[in-house]
Parts: C-alpha cells; structure tokens; sequence
C-alpha cells in the first residue's frame, strides 16, 4: 500500500492544503494527514492552541476519499520527526513524505534544509520517498531532487501565513479556507493577537443542519426532537451537520460529546430534567431564526488520561471528569503529584478525582468542590471521603497544570489495589494514572444568553433543603 505522509503545521489549513490531499488521493492508496506537534524551530505553530489546530484540520479534510486525519502527534509534547514517521509507517506500507520546493533547494550539494537541518537528514534523502510539491518563488531545478521522488504541482497556490496575516489585518478570507473554518476562526477569535476563551455569536449562519441526539424513552425529549425534524441531518449525512442538539441531562451531553466531537460542531442542550448543568432550557417552537440568534460559545477541552496497570498502558479521553478509587474494602493509599512534585505523600480516602469545568457541576460537586463556569480554564482536584490529611480542601488547578496519582500502598501484590474511572468507564485496576488537558479533543458548548449557572445550583439547593425539611 502507497501511503502519502502529509505532514505540517496547517496553522489554519486552507483550501490550498485540501486541493493537495486531493491531488495525492488520486495517486495514493492512503494519505494520512499529520498536522505537528509543537515545534522549537518553528514558534508560529505555538500561537494557538493545538486543540483548534486539530479541530479546524478535521474540518477541512472531511469526505475526502482515501484521506483521513492522524492527530496523534498533536497530544505529544514535541513534534514527531519524519524519520521516525517512515519507521512507524513502513510497517504499514510505503511511506512518501510530501514536501514542498524550498526543503530540497540547494540538495545538488547537500546543504538542502532536509540534508543540513532534519534529524537523519542525509539518510532520508538518500533512501526515503518524497513527493515534492511546487511552491510559489522556489522553482524546481532537477539537480536538486531527492533520488526517490514524484513531482506534483498543486492545483491552486496559497499560505497559512497570508491566512494569518489577513485575519490579523481583519480582511477577508472567504475562499481561502474551508467555509466551516472561517466561521471557526471568526468564533474563536483566532490569529487577533490575543485569546477567546468565551464568544457571543449566532450558532449556525444560514439553515439548520441539527445532528439530534435524545433519548427514545423520555417522551418530552421525543416531542421536542419532533419539532426540529425539519433541520434534523440523517446518519448518513451527520458530517455535513452544522450543530449536535441534545435533549435529556448532562449525561446524555457527556455521552453525545464523547461519540460526536470529531464532527467540530459546536453543541446545543435542551434539559427535560431539573439537574442539568450543560443544557439550555427549550423554547415553545424552535423557528429557524433561533439558531441564529447570539448563542454564548464556551469552549472547553477534554482530559487526556494514561494509565499504568500490571497489564500494560491504556489511554482514554473524556469531556467531564477522571478518577482513581479503592478497589478493596480498604481505603485506598494514594500519593498525589502535581507537575511531577509531590503534594500529598499519602492520601487516605475512597480515591481523588480530577474534573473540568464541563465535570465539576458532578461528581467533584458531590465531592465537595464548588462548580467553576463552564469554559473556565481551569482544573478541580478534589478527594472522596478523605481520612487523612485531616482538612483536605478541593484543589483549583491551571489548565496546564498535569496530575499523577499513584499507589502509596508498599505491600507487593498490593493489600489496597486502586481501580481507575474515566467519565464512568471502568479502566480496571491500575498502579499509576496521569490527568492533563487534552491538546487535541475539545468541543465548544453553546448556551443562551439567560443562562445562569450559578441560579441553578441555588434552585437545587433550595429544593434540596425543601425536601428534606
């Protein structure tokens, strides 16, 4: 199998980036597109977040056939180099790297950036497959080819940093980048010089493609997903879908988030139960107009979770919350780092959990912590039905802030064996478990400008207090 290594920053990716895939599809069996982690030879790439980096790749490369996303190198701390890439590769296949004009210049004499600059450099020109594609001011001169190559010139020109700069300058990139990505950026606010963590903007510009996600058994969830059949998408064109409806509880939200944040669209609650957090109250009628009203659009990231068990390693991402608990009828042993400095030798309770914004209205609630306003960039630490240190308070940490518990129990095979949890996936018995942001997986969360969480968890209390009065 030909598989093409499209690799790059795609800092935003435009429309001259998917006529290239386009282009490869042709002449390939595969085309993986690898947008790069962080790279300390090329800064620009650290100026948003990677997370909108992946969100606006999956949009722009969607329903091409033969082409799919690797986002992987993304949730790495460092760029994959491309050595590495063609082993990994190689044993799928017959790895071509595509690469542009100005990398090979100067390869008659070995002083070309991939001969001089790359890891392995020399090596991979003599023996790894290129596909060399034209860009604008470095011509191609023969005596410069790799021995190994093909030659594609692309079917339109264009550059991430003239996207950058026409954003920075507020002038338009209509027909530059992919039409989802412009609306992307512009919600975002993305490549102004500053960061957007909250937007008031219409929710869907033009008509209604809603993706429903509801539950057949809640008879008031069923009547309003009746109501917006008319813009409801079917399953076979849920990639064209322009906004993810919920209706039901925060469950059903974490739930639709785990299974649809690839779509990159942004998600819409209705509640039919007191206790959701994560979900608007619904209108009596649902007019094409009320999607495009100005939605406030909080953009929260997911968690990245690694565990350590006898077994081997697991990885897991979830929107909500992660934790580790006792799996015996002893309380659980556990020591509690925080950006790899020790915080808590030894932590005596049912377990420690970490929670997002999107999680902290839950479990972490329950554990005592205070719900923090969705999109709030932060993370909550917090342990359940801790013995020891006598009082232990919730934790409110920086969103690159990385969490790691492990065993404090010093007995081999361990007298209290912990069990891990993942948005209520049991990851089974583990040693060690790693919580961060993730840098890839993130969904933006879009609620009315009435909504108020704060006065929801003030009902709850007080309904709470009427019912055990």
């Amino acid at each position: 199998m030909k598989i093409a290594a499209f690799g790059g920053s795609f800092n935003p990716p435009g429309l001259h980036h998917r006529a290239i895939a386009e282009a490869l599809a042709l002449q390939f069996d595969r085309v993986d597109v690898v947008p790069c982690g962080p790279r300390p030879d090329k800064l620009t790439v650290d100026d948003v977040d990677p997370a909108h980096r992946a969100a606006m790749v999956h949009l722009t490369f969607r329903g091409i056939p033969n082409v799919r996303v690797d986002d992987s190198d993304l949730e790495e701390p460092t760029f994959t180099r491309t050595f590495e890439l063609d082993q990994m590769l190689r044993a799928e296949g017959e790895p071509w790297h595509v690469i542009g004009t100005d990398l090979i210049q100067g390869g008659r004499d070995g002083t070309s950036i991939i001969q001089r600059e790359w890891a392995r450099g020399s090596e991979l020109w003599a023996h790894a497959n290129f596909v060399v594609i034209a860009r604008d001011g470095y011509p191609i001169d023969e005596r410069d080819l790799p021995p190994h190559r093909m030659v594609i010139t692309p079917p339109r020109a264009g550059a991430s940093s003239d996207i950058r700069r026409r954003v920075f300058d507020h002038e338009s990139i209509t027909g530059l980048v992919f039409p989802k990505v412009e609306r992307y950026i512009e919600r975002r606010g993305l490549y102004r010089g500053g960061r957007a963590s909250r937007t008031f903007s219409p929710l869907i510009v033009g008509e209604p493609r809603l993706l429903v996600v509801f539950d057949q058994r809640d008879a008031r969830a069923v009547a309003i997903a009746e109501q917006l059949a008319p813009f409801t998408v079917r399953d076979a064109s849920r990639d064209h879908a322009n906004a993810v409806v919920v209706i039901g509880g925060d469950g059903m939200m974490l739930g639709a988030m785990a299974q649809h944040w690839r779509l990159r669209a942004p998600f819409i609650g209705f509640r039919t139960g007191r206790r959701a957090f994560l979900l608007n109250d619904p209108p009596e009628e649902f007019p094409a107009e009320y999607f495009r009203q100005n939605f406030d659009i909080r953009w929260s990231p997911g968690l990245h979770v690694r565990t350590q068990s006898p077994l081997g390693g697991r990885t897991e991402l979830t929107f909500n919350d992660a934790w580790i608990e006792r799996a015996s009828p002893q309380t659980a042993w556990v020591e509690v780092r925080v950006n790899d400095r020790v915080r808590v030798p030894v932590l005596r309770a049912d377990g420690a959990i970490v929670a997002t914004s999107l999680g902290s209205t839950g479990y972490a609630r329950v554990a005592g912590a205070n719900p923090i306003p969705i999109g709030t960039p932060n993370l909550v630490l917090a342990g359940l039905l801790v013995d020891d240190p006598l009082g232990w308070r919730p934790a409110y940490l920086d969103a690159s802030d990385v969490v790691e518990f492990r065993s404090a129990d010093p007995c081999s095979p361990p007298k209290r064996p912990l069990r891990g949890v993942a948005s209520g996936v049991d990851l089974g018995q583990v040693e060690r478990m790693v919580v961060r942001v993730s840098r890839v997986a993130a969904v933006e969360l879009a609620l009315t400008p009435d909504y108020d969480l704060m006065s929801r968890l003030l009902r709850l209390e007080q309904s709470s207090a009427g019912e055990q009065r």
